[in-house]
């Protein structure tokens, strides 16, 4: 945050063959918003081995 880069996510959907690619995201400080906006991008994105693919605990 300190520095002033953004994150650029990327996510593979191995299911679905597409990848998806996020607008930069500039963190707030807000932890609980910025992951909140994160999870959400990831959501549904199953990789190759379905077992080792994100799964946020909420």
């Amino acid at each position: 945050m300190e520095a002033k880069v953004p994150i650029i996510m990327v996510a593979f959907d191995f299911g679905k063959k597409e990848h998806r690619i996020s607008k930069p995201l500039y963190p707030s400080g807000n932890l609980e918003q910025d992951l909140a906006m994160i999870y959400e991008f990831f959501e549904g994105a199953i990789g190759k081995v379905p077992e080792y693919s994100f799964t946020p605990n909420k």
